[in-house]
């Protein structure tokens, strides 16, 4: 009985430690850990809304989001949903110089070897600015209308998906980034090791400046008596919204779908409206009579109040002075640009009204259009894109000619009736 009882103890007293405070590695639990790269050939830091370096990234109010999936032993795949992490907000800790998140997950311990039945692998995804949204919809939380507008959701099966809208209301939009997937990795050998994320710019900004064309300013555009107000500009070669797939290669441009993520992205640009209702633009079906105002600079369009238009002085044709950020091709489609504009001038003998509703004068609608990039030179993510519009402007001259009497002229009998 003894012996037996001393066989047993001995057995209890060699079975594995499996607590943190074993020598073996192996079963330590090890937290898993973010670095950051961020590309820096595109936007520079210090403007509203651009994530050009790491230091702006590092902002309380950005951060970014993380995208997990647990695959056991299989390389990941399209029939997998984030079951490991979901939107996981990870912040800079300027304190302990290291990106927190919380709750903190660790790494599967299986690693292969004699003592595991096989190694488990984890895929990461990540964005940015970090938003917050619902888990079950994927709807940002205050439900924005444009911008970052909705994540796929926390169920949703296959690659993770980031729904955007190009921001046409005037404030600075929000400069999206995606990461290079880091897919299938298994628990580092070496506590401590990181998943570093290298950020990409998914979006193209684009700033648009326009002046008359100094050569061509007359007299009386300086004193105020003709006036240029733009009433629209249409810019093609980008997409208004889109889904981004997050797992995109290294060696690609951001992969962009259709708002819906499942079909190919048309590149239609957008229509920036000066706003006016009096049935000059949009289209026969009432469009026009409902249209609204789209990010033009007030100073250079008219409503109600006289403002000077367009000048000799270079002026941003957009109400935000940092540009819009727009949805890219990937260089693959033209970009036309075609502006409608008015030429208004002061003339108090004329019944027509000028667009104040008081002025007296003429009126002229004037459209421009050329195509500034072809095909193969689109827009491409992580660029900015400045156009310079200069609009021509002639005045119209009067020439005169008098053609001489003939001589001897011409002459012919004509025969009246006798008078009795």
């Amino acid at each position: 009985m003894t012996l037996v009882a001393t066989a047993a103890l001995t057995a209890c007293n060699n079975t594995d430690d499996f607590s943190a405070n074993n020598n073996d590695k192996q079963y330590n639990p090890q937290a898993i850990e973010f670095g950051v790269h961020v590309n820096r050939n595109a936007t520079r830091a210090g403007n509203p809304g651009d994530i050009g370096d790491l230091a702006t990234l590092q902002d309380a109010n950005n951060g970014f989001g993380v995208f997990a999936y647990y695959s056991n032993n299989g390389q990941y795949s399209n029939n997998l949903v984030p079951n490991f992490m979901y939107n996981e907000k990870v912040t800079y800790d300027a304190v302990n110089n290291v990106w927190a998140y919380a709750p903190l997950k660790y790494w599967p311990n299986e690693t292969g070897g004699s003592v595991s039945d096989d190694v488990d692998l984890v895929s990461f995804f990540a964005y940015a600015p970090y938003v917050e949204v619902s888990p079950s919809t994927g709807i940002v939380s205050d439900n924005k209308s444009d911008d970052i507008t909705q994540l796929s959701k926390n169920n949703a099966t296959g690659d993770p998906f980031i729904r955007y809208v190009v921001n046409t209301a005037g404030q600075q939009g929000v400069d999206l980034l995606y990461a290079t997937p880091v897919t299938n990795q298994k628990k580092p050998a070496v506590d401590g090791s990181k998943i570093t994320f290298a950020f990409k710019h998914a979006l193209a900004k684009l700033l648009v400046n326009v002046q008359v064309d100094p050569a061509e300013a007359s007299d009386a555009i300086n004193a105020g008596e003709t006036k240029i107000y733009i009433r629209s500009i249409t810019i093609t070669g980008f997409a208004a919204k889109g889904g981004l797939n997050l797992n995109t290669p290294a060696t690609s441009e951001p992969q962009w779908f259709d708002y819906d993520c499942v079909s190919d992205l048309s590149y239609g640009g957008l229509t920036f409206n000066d706003g006016r209702r009096d049935g000059k633009e949009g289209t026969a079906d009432g469009v026009q009579s409902n249209e609204k105002y789209q990010n033009l600079n007030p100073d250079l369009i008219q409503n109600s109040t006289a403002t000077n238009g367009v000048t000799a002085t270079q002026a941003n044709l957009f109400n935000n002075a940092n540009g819009i950020y727009i949805i890219p091709s990937g260089g693959n489609e033209a970009v036309d640009v075609s502006i409608i504009y008015d030429v208004e001038t002061r003339d108090d003998k004329l019944a027509t009204l000028l667009s104040d509703g008081t002025t007296h004068g003429s009126s002229i609608e004037n459209k421009i259009s050329k195509t500034v990039f072809t095909a193969s030179n689109g827009f491409k993510a992580g660029n900015i894109y400045t156009l310079n519009l200069k609009l021509g402007l002639r005045s119209v001259q009067f020439d005169a000619t008098v053609s001489a009497w003939t001589s001897p002229g011409i002459s012919t009998n004509i025969a009246l009736p006798a008078n009795d």
